[in-house]
């Protein structure tokens, strides 16, 4: 399935904020990613399931969330 990946560097559970901030956006438009994260990377990726592919809600989240990676200093 097509979907916007990203990753995020992590310093471990420390940068626990990273997810959060994440999990906020998610809320505010009750859109969810799939998400990993391992030791030190955070991945992300954003897909609508019910379309079946990218829509203009995932991009304007991908937009929020680079917009909130600025201050994280990505």
């Amino acid at each position: 399935e097509d979907g916007i990946r990203d990753s995020v560097a992590s310093r471990g559970l420390g940068d626990v904020y990273k997810r959060q901030d994440v999990a906020k956006i998610a809320e505010e438009l009750d859109h969810h990613p799939d998400w990993s994260n391992s030791w030190n990377t955070v991945e992300i990726s954003i897909t609508n399931h019910q379309a079946g592919g990218i829509t203009e809600v995932d991009l304007y989240m991908c937009a929020r969330i680079e917009e909130t990676a600025e201050r994280w200093g990505k």
